[in-house]
């Protein structure tokens, strides 16, 4: 995504360009130039400015102090003939438009740029992503260190992505470990579903949860239909949490997806099952609420231990996101691990993400922890 300003005196392409989500227009159109050097000084995380020509007699001492707030900026300037056309180009200016122009026009432009933008910080990804891994292998040889049998609980609010979460966690894990996905939301159950996977509910015997364990790929299995048992009042939750650390035994890693609320007893009993929580997290002030409420409820009234939590962001913008964690000063002694990006929520694409980015970041979580 761009971030763009406009200072043209008209706000008319800055609302039109607001309307689309690859493009990040901060603030509103600025109509002086004093207005546009204390927004860069505050903000260096601008990538395009598209100026008028209400700024022609002072553009060049203009353009000089915006590339020495910041010199990666790229500067379009909009005129109303070609005249000048050269001389715009000497001073700093990247590209001209024309006043009569189609908006349209500068849109599919930035359009462009934007996809230019993300490719480079796709590949400078990549790049990291990869010295990463020959650097993890490096370690890996040296100290043969492997983590198993682990339990890990994936907690947030609803839709923010825990069942996804759980599904990729166990795809990028599978291939030297034995996983087991439990479907512990008791109100939303939707492993099954996306698995194609169904209980015969007239043969569920609570004194034997093995009836609802399913093998839906390789080395991967999912256990379902608690929330079945929960509806019947079938289900004692001290023998399903004493289940899980037998299992937790036989499974490398067991994923657990949950309630988006975390407020009854048999919850509390269950979380003690877990090694870990994941606490899956957006960064706009309700989401960051949540995940207030939920470390406090977590550390408090569950006893769990403030170490064993992590927070996974998902469905965010990786800018906005740095900026978050840069002015909370890490208050939650957060290790930046890396940004698991692109989740699809579609029922086939789901089961079949394989993305080498998610995988080696998912790896690199699990190996911090």
């Amino acid at each position: 995504m761009i971030r763009i300003i406009t200072a043209i005196g008209n706000p008319n392409l800055n609302n039109v360009l607001k309307n689309y989500e690859e493009f990040d227009v901060v603030g509103n159109d600025i109509l002086y130039s004093d207005g546009i050097i204390e927004l860069l000084e505050n903000d260096s995380m601008i990538n395009y400015l598209i100026l008028g020509e209400q700024f022609n007699e002072e553009l060049e001492s203009i353009i000089l102090k915006i590339k020495e707030l910041n010199s990666q900026i790229k500067i379009i300037i909009i005129i109303k003939n070609n005249k000048e056309k050269n001389n715009y180009f000497k001073i700093g200016v990247s590209d001209i438009f024309y006043e009569d122009e189609n908006i349209e026009n500068i849109i599919q432009y930035l359009k462009s740029k934007n996809i230019e933008y993300l490719n480079i910080e796709l590949r400078s990804e990549i790049e990291n992503l990869k010295k990463i891994v020959m650097d993890s292998n490096k370690e890996d040889k040296r100290k043969k260190i492997i983590k198993k049998n682990i339990c890990i609980g994936m907690v947030g609010s609803a839709g923010i992505g825990k069942t996804t979460s759980c599904i990729q966690f166990a795809k990028a894990l599978n291939k030297n470990n034995k996983i087991l996905i439990i479907d512990f939301d008791l109100n939303n159950p939707q492993i099954g579903n996306l698995y194609n996977k169904k209980i015969e509910y007239s043969k569920i015997n609570e004194k034997n949860f093995k009836e609802l364990i399913f093998n839906v790929d390789k080395n991967i299995d999912i256990l379902i239909g608690l929330n079945v048992l929960n509806f019947y009042n079938k289900i004692n939750f001290n023998d399903l949490n004493n289940y899980i650390k037998e299992l937790n035994k036989i499974y490398d890693y067991i994923f657990i997806d949950t309630n988006s609320e975390i407020k009854n007893e048999e919850h509390k009993v269950v979380y003690r099952a877990f090694n870990y929580i994941f606490i899956h997290s957006g960064i706009n002030a309700l989401e960051t609420f949540k995940t207030l409420n939920l470390i406090n409820n977590l550390t408090d009234k569950f006893e769990f231990s403030k170490e064993k939590i992590r927070l996974i962001y998902y469905k965010i913008n990786y800018i906005e996101l740095i900026k978050s964690l840069i002015k909370k000063k890490n208050n939650f002694n957060i290790k930046k691990i890396g940004i698991i990006k692109n989740n699809i929520f579609i029922k086939e694409n789901i089961i079949n993400e394989n993305k080498l980015i998610n995988k080696i970041l998912i790896k690199r979580i699990i190996k911090n922890i």
